[in-house]
């Protein structure tokens, strides 16, 4: 007696209607993921149309990285309940990586954006920039940290940056103190900084205050940030100036941009008053 197929698809119209090779097909049939409808006695296969949720479901879970041995056992033992189960923890996964995903875009737009800024600079100038009052994430204090102190100090922020997911791809910046700046001591920063995502964390924080701010750009080495500073206090002086408060260093290109440290570029900015 003939079989009624109407309504079935053969293996190669059930592959081009998902999309894959017969060959995957053939594959989840041997291993008893998604056997055909239909197996006639000359070994053609039939699948119907409702099996093209099932593949469905197969594929979305591979797109979880759940291996087929897996996929198989939750077929084979499923239920409503543990179907509602398995897809709300997996809603949960790409709620997770969309917003890793997004965390990523803006780290992308932030260097983009920093990067452009170093292009069109001329770091040969200094300037006056008005500045609204800012919130950075603050680092332990570094200052006359030894090496070893350095390290754990700078770690310790790197780490809590990247775990609470507050990071958004802005340089990381360091505090010169006003004492240390006059003191000449321009590498015993008291404190790294970096600016942040929004967050209702309970995080240090460091209140960078509004104001007019001297603006002007080392090139090279730190061991030789001194000449810098003396041409920003000396811009200062000539336009009756006054540096307040401390300094704020950051790098506009650094190892990741330029080949070599005599490339580096740092900006500082501090805070100035008008005698």
């Amino acid at each position: 007696m003939q079989e009624n197929l109407k309504g079935f698809f053969t293996t190669g119209e059930f592959a081009r209607l998902c999309h894959v090779k017969k060959q995957t097909l053939f594959h989840y049939d041997d291993i008893g993921l998604l056997k055909p409808e239909i197996r006639k006695k000359n070994g053609y296969r039939y699948y119907s149309y409702q099996q093209f949720y099932v593949f469905g479901v197969i594929e979305l879970l591979k797109e979880f990285d759940m291996p087929l041995k897996e996929i198989k056992v939750f077929m084979t033992n499923k239920s409503p309940q543990q179907l509602i189960e398995l897809f709300e923890d997996k809603k949960r996964q790409i709620r997770d990586k969309m917003a890793h995903l997004q965390q990523l875009e803006r780290i992308i737009d932030t260097q983009l954006a920093f990067t452009q800024y170093g292009i069109d600079t001329d770091f040969t100038t200094i300037s006056i920039v008005e500045e609204y009052e800012e919130r950075f994430f603050l680092s332990p204090s570094v200052e006359h940290a030894n090496d070893k102190e350095f390290v754990g100090a700078v770690s310790e922020f790197l780490e809590e940056l990247f775990a609470k997911k507050i990071d958004i791809g802005y340089p990381i910046g360091a505090i010169l103190s006003y004492e240390n700046r006059l003191a000449k001591q321009y590498e015993n920063y008291r404190f790294l900084y970096t600016k942040i995502a929004p967050t209702k964390l309970v995080i240090p924080q460091h209140i960078r205050p509004a104001g007019q701010y001297i603006v002007g750009f080392h090139i090279g080495p730190e061991h030789l940030k001194g000449e810098s500073y003396e041409k920003i206090t000396n811009f200062s002086m000539q336009h009756n100036m006054r540096l307040v408060g401390d300094s704020y260093e950051e790098y506009v290109f650094e190892e990741a941009a330029v080949a070599t440290i005599d490339n580096y570029v740092t900006q500082i900015k501090i805070r100035i008053e008008y005698i």
